[in-house]
């Protein structure tokens, strides 16, 4: 409900600016978008993906069926980010709050979007990993000061690469997300294998990998990664598979903030 969630996100403060102590007027995001997120996987790892109690009738009725759709509350959240980053007022997260033009455009930095990034960090990496960096960023700077550079290093001391790629566009511009299968190809091998030969364009200005999910005609399915993406706007995968294929979507999960997912699929 409406009031689980906002206890949700108020108990998560003490842990994201009170333990992990941040500059809220330089840097709301760092509370605020970490407890936004953890009230999100909160709420859908309890109720499912709509996110909410459906045995409270009166909230069903009233919340939040006014405000957002019923069926997945990250997909919501994500749409809501979009239709801001499309409108042409979008604005970079990283920035002092009083710098924002006005409170929407706080809201959705401080709150919505970093909470997006943080998600799609989490797809990036894997649960495991994700968790396990989140803990060394806690257990190193509990009851300590903290900012962007003290977050992303410790991040990156558990991942051991470097994620300027993933975190300077979310942070520091309005770069935006686009990908889009641009040929797909499927060859009959004489082993009675197939091989698929897929095109992929970067329509935007954001580099991600992507999961991409290949159905056959037995209606199973074949997942792996799409790695190459580093400055990279068109490339093709090409990987083989002991059945025929018959479709390939870029990120099945929808968990990547992609300002127009009808090109991501071959279904269509």
């Amino acid at each position: 409900s409406e009031r689980e969630g906002l206890i949700v996100h108020e108990y998560g403060h003490i842990y994201f600016y009170g333990i992990l102590a941040n500059n809220e007027v330089d840097e709301a995001w760092l509370d605020e978008g970490f407890t936004t997120t953890q009230t999100s996987h909160y709420l859908m790892n309890r109720y499912g993906e709509h996110g909410f109690d459906l045995e409270l009738d009166d909230d069903n009725k009233k919340f939040p069926n006014r405000y957002y759709p019923l069926g997945h509350d990250l997909h919501s959240d994500q749409w809501y980010a979009i239709n801001f980053m499309r409108s042409g007022h979008d604005e970079n997260i990283s920035r002092s709050s009083y710098l924002y033009n006005n409170g929407s455009a706080y809201r959705l930095n401080a709150y919505t979007k970093p909470a997006l990034m943080l998600t799609e960090l989490k797809y990036v990496l894997g649960d495991s990993l994700y968790y396990a960096a989140m803990q060394h960023y806690y257990d190193k700077w509990k009851l300590k000061h903290v900012n962007e550079t003290r977050f992303v290093d410790a991040i990156e001391e558990v991942v051991g690469e470097e994620l300027d790629w993933f975190f300077d566009p979310w942070l520091h511009s309005t770069r935006h997300l686009d990908y889009g299968i641009s040929s797909f190809k499927k060859i009959s091998n004489n082993t009675g294998s197939w091989t698929v030969e897929l095109g992929i364009k970067n329509k935007g200005t954001r580099f991600m990998p992507l999961l991409v999910e290949t159905t056959f005609e037995d209606g199973s399915t074949d997942r792996r990664w799409w790695t190459n993406h580093i400055w990279r706007f068109e490339d093709t995968l090409s990987y083989a598979v002991d059945k025929k294929p018959v479709a390939v979507t870029l990120d099945p999960d929808v968990q990547t903030v992609d300002l127009d997912y009808r090109n991501n699929t071959t279904r269509m």
